[in-house]
Order: C-alpha cells, then structure tokens, then sequence
C-alpha cells in the first residue's frame, strides 16, 4: 500500500511538473515534450479568443447587423420606387393611386436617409467630410409630380403648362430626357428635346448649415441650345457651305437639307440663346428627403417631389 501511494504521488509530481514546463520558458529546469507544446498553444490561443469575446461590446454586433439590414431595406425601397416611376413614365401619366404609392415609398425612404447634411454642397464657409454623400454633380430625372415639369409634354400630359415656370418645348420637338447639373453654387434644369435642344433654366444655390437638408434657389436665366448630333459639313473652298439646294453659294434664302430635316435643333445650334439679365428672382426652396451615392429625392416648398438618379455617363 505505502509503495502504490508513492507511485501514485511520484506521477502527480511529474504531471505538475509538465503543465509548469508549458507555460515557462526553456533553460529553468523544465523539459517540454512534443505533445505538451502542441497543445498549450491551443490552451492559449483558447484564453486569448475568450478574453477578446469579453472585450466586444454587445452593440457592436448589433450595430453591424443593423446597418446591413437598413442598407437591404434602402435597396428595396429604392428598386420599388424606380419600377413605379416607370410605370408611370416618369409621373406623366401616374394615377392618383400610384402617386399615393410612390408618395409613401418616398416617406419610407427619408426615414432611411443617410447622408445627415445633404445641402453642405452649397454651404459658403463651413468644410464638411469628403466622404459623406454629395448633391453636385449630373442627375436625370425618373419621377416628378411637379406641373411645371409634367406639362412640358403635351402628349402624355393634359396640365396647363401656363402653371409652370419652365418654357414649353419648341415646335416640331419631342420630350426626351430631363436632367439637372448641381455645381458649386449653381443648379441648372435641363430638359433634352429629340433632336437635342437643350432648354436650361439656370439658378443660383445657397444652403445654411442651420439647415442641412435645405435649399435656397434663385433664377438666373433661361437658355436654349440645339445639338444635332451629325458632323457639320466641310467648308468648300469659297468658303461658302456646300448646299444641294444652292450648288453656286449664291445668298439665297433657302436652308439647307439638314436644316430642313432637323427643324429647329439645327436653328439653335448655329443660334443658341441665352437670357441672362442683370435682376434675379427667387425660384422657391427645395428639402432634400434622400441623398446617397446614387439617388437624390427632392420636395418643393410647393409639395412636389423629384426623384433623380446620378448619371454615371452624363448625356448633358
């Protein structure tokens, strides 16, 4: 029995002896074995991990979480409003219905905004981040229920463009794309007419940095610009343009093929016009409901709403 005790300690000593070797350096008197070195890193490794687990707080976990959820329900809300704007051929032809629908997909989607000072393009003084989301830039338009917008087209419209401040179309002319280019302290309205005449209505903008998400807009001046999109023709060798209609260059009063074929896009490429006078008048206030990358919801101190997407190839 006093022989199997001693046995018995003898091992106690030497196991005690071997978890001391794990975790002391070689040359105090300890002999490391192969499996004790194998498995202390993973004893280790195992406190290590745990005591970074403890020092996570909960939120953090949850603050990731959260942030991919809103940026699924963004995306979501956004692929909604889209499919809806072009349903409604860009709000030209919406119901009531479907206006109440997109109404309240764009009071769901500023409840998500994400960028807290979308106006600080147009701040005079204050720096904000680089990174935060910008209003600058090109952005067309996928959805308004403005008048002054949706009058501009008498096929798809039946409102009064007299209501507007914008002019109708040129004769002759089709409604094509709208558009706005936000630069620093300027925002110009475009709208494109097939074969590309560019109406411009050309504002000043300020913002206050009491106000992040408004804008203060004052009209500067209208123009109109044509762009036929075909190559002008060579100059012949008098200097005269060629002409089928006038081979002698003869100043007769007759326009050429392309003239005639282009209407007024040709007129006001060689004659662009641009009003600019020394007055300016207030063109109203806008709040910005939305801005991230790519998307920008604006309301009119009126109550009307534009929907626009960042032109990644600007057309303007």
């Amino acid at each position: 029995m006093r022989n199997g005790k001693s046995i018995k300690a003898a091992l106690l000593l030497l196991l005690q002896a071997k978890i001391c070797c794990a975790f002391t350096t070689p040359g105090n008197g300890c002999v490391r074995s192969t499996s004790v070195m194998e498995t202390s890193p993973i004893t280790i490794t195992s406190i290590f991990q745990s005591s970074i687990e403890d020092d996570i707080p909960a939120d953090d976990n949850t603050s990731i979480d959260d942030s991919a959820e809103l940026f699924q329900q963004r995306q979501l809300l956004k692929l909604s409003l889209l499919m809806k704007a072009q349903d409604t051929k860009r709000g030209f032809q919406a119901s009531k219905e479907q206006r109440e629908e997109i109404s309240a997909l764009i009071n769901d989607l500023s409840q998500l905004n994400p960028t807290s000072e979308p106006a600080s393009s147009y701040y005079k003084s204050k720096t904000v981040s680089k990174d935060s989301p910008t209003i600058a830039g090109k952005w067309t338009l996928k959805y308004t229920d403005a008048p002054d917008i949706t009058s501009l087209d008498p096929v798809l419209s039946s409102s009064n463009s007299a209501l507007g401040m914008l002019p109708s179309p040129p004769p002759l002319s089709k409604l094509a794309r709208i558009g706005q280019d936000y630069e620093k302290g300027s925002k110009d309205e475009i709208t494109e007419d097939g074969p590309r005449i560019l109406q411009k209505v050309v504002c000043e903008a300020s913002a206050d940095p009491s106000k992040p998400t408004e804008i203060d807009l004052t009209l500067v001046g209208f123009e109109l610009i044509g762009d036929t999109g075909t190559k002008k023709e060579e100059q012949s060798n008098d200097g005269e343009k060629s002409n089928p209609l006038n081979p002698f260059g003869l100043p007769l009063p007759i326009p050429d093929l392309n003239q005639l074929q282009d209407g007024p896009a040709a007129v006001l490429e060689a004659n662009p016009i641009k009003l600019r006078g020394p007055l300016k008048s207030p063109f109203g206030k806008s709040n910005i409901l939305y801005l991230d990358e790519d998307m920008r919801i604006l309301k009119t101190n009126q109550g009307y709403v534009a929907v626009n997407m960042r032109d990644v190839d600007p057309w303007f």
